[in-house]
């Protein structure tokens, strides 16, 4: 059993506790509030049904390096030791009893909210409550905000996700720096740097900061890709988007392959 650490998650699946930092109404600061079960960074995840601490120091993982089955099933054995509150078993938040439960309780009709929607007042009022300094990562900057040192990378299947920046497979050119959400036409004549803090972030070519050095890109000193050439329409881009967009993606995918070239 130990802390959460955002630059060393937990090995394969794993099964995670809040923590309450005060006392409540429900029971003592110490006792967990919610138990789940995931991989990667599943315990910050903010898609949750339940807010997450927003200080990590308050995210325990119980067990790690499980199979999937052997954490569905530690989930569910803990959740029952300390009970539900919804069901008035115990002090828990959460809403099933673990395991594929959450799947089943959120499916259609199962779900509370099937066939209903928020109106403007209550999407207003959710906004506010997380607003400002009632949000938890509010002030929270540097080395004690969570994506600290993590950049956004894209495999060669396409996937878009984030890692540290001293992860081999970034450093090493394997995955390559993206800036998930923004389009290509936004991004020209823009290069991505990181500064002496390990922020990452765009700026212009012509940037004084980037012209004299002080500000290097991320992709100083990673070998590119070699280019590939697409079976069926011939075009010839990074191996990447070869893989993303052509072969077996290529619109022109029935018409006639076009031999590879070999040397």
């Amino acid at each position: 059993m130990n802390i959460y650490q955002r630059k060393n998650p937990p090995i394969g699946f794993y099964v995670y506790a809040y923590i309450r930092s005060t006392d409540s109404e429900t029971a003592k600061a110490g006792t967990p509030y919610y138990i789940g079960k995931g991989k990667g960074n599943r315990a910050i995840c903010k898609k949750h049904s339940i807010s997450l601490p927003s200080d990590y120091n308050y995210i325990i993982i119980l067990e790690q390096n499980l199979s999937e089955i052997g954490a569905l099933a530690l989930e569910r054995r803990i959740i029952k030791w300390w009970g539900r509150i919804d069901n008035n078993t115990g002090i828990l938040r959460n809403k099933t009893n673990g395991g594929e439960g959450l799947e089943e309780f959120s499916k259609g009709e199962q779900n509370g909210f099937y066939g209903k929607k928020h109106s403007n007042e209550s999407k207003l009022k959710q906004s506010q409550v997380k607003s400002g300094k009632n949000n938890p990562m509010y002030g929270i900057t540097g080395k004690d905000h969570h994506s600290y040192g993590t950049i956004n990378v894209r495999d060669n299947d396409g996937n878009v996700f984030r890692v540290s920046t001293d992860d081999p497979r970034y450093v090493s050119g394997e995955l390559l720096f993206v800036c998930k959400g923004i389009s290509n036409t936004i991004l020209i004549g823009k290069v991505a740097v990181r500064d002496k803090n390990g922020r990452t972030f765009m700026i212009s070519k012509s940037d004084p900061k980037y012209q004299s050095g002080e500000l290097v890109s991320v992709n100083k000193g990673v070998p590119k890709s070699k280019d590939s050439t697409c079976i069926h329409c011939g075009f010839i881009s990074n191996a990447s988007n070869i893989s993303r967009w052509h072969n077996n993606n290529c619109k022109n995918k029935k018409g006639t392959e076009v031999p590879s070239i070999t040397s």
